[in-house]
């Protein structure tokens, strides 16, 4: 029995924009639940905690820094962000916010790909720790060779 696939969010009001990402994470094989709106993106996070958001900062009628801070409050600080605009302050934005990284629109896909995974990835190591480290040091020294 499969345990539950890791899910991403994905909120944007451009439809082809949700579909192109929704199949591109699809084919990682992660689970992906889409948004057009802020609404539907607090309900949907609030019945399936997303394990990443994939969020575009320029929604009509909400700013997106602070439907961030509201996904944040509901599924919890460590919530990882990757933030799309077409606007130059992306990166401003992204800061304020404290999304682990942004992207401007137009993006390539590969690099997507690459910016997903690391949040999960980042995520996962905070949550679960290499097995045997009970800190960077120890992980560290333990990957050092021996002269013994």
């Amino acid at each position: 029995m499969e345990g539950p696939r890791v899910s991403v969010l994905v909120v944007d009001d451009e439809p082809p924009i949700v579909e192109l990402i929704q199949r591109t994470l699809e084919s990682l094989g992660l689970s992906v639940d889409t948004a057009g709106s802020a609404e539907q993106a607090l309900l949907r996070a609030a019945d399936r905690r997303p394990d990443l958001v994939v969020l575009d900062l320029m929604l009509p009628g909400v700013d997106g820094e602070q439907l961030g801070s509201e996904l944040r409050r509901l599924c919890g600080d460590d919530l990882p962000i990757l933030l799309l605009s077409a606007s130059k302050e992306v990166r401003s934005a992204a800061y304020r916010l404290g999304a682990y990284s942004a992207l401007d629109k137009p993006f390539d896909l590969e690099r997507l790909e690459i910016e997903v995974l690391r949040g999960l990835t980042s995520r996962r190591e905070s949550v679960y720790p290499p097995l045997g480290a009970s800190s960077a040091a120890d992980a560290a020294s333990s990957a050092e060779p021996s002269l013994d």
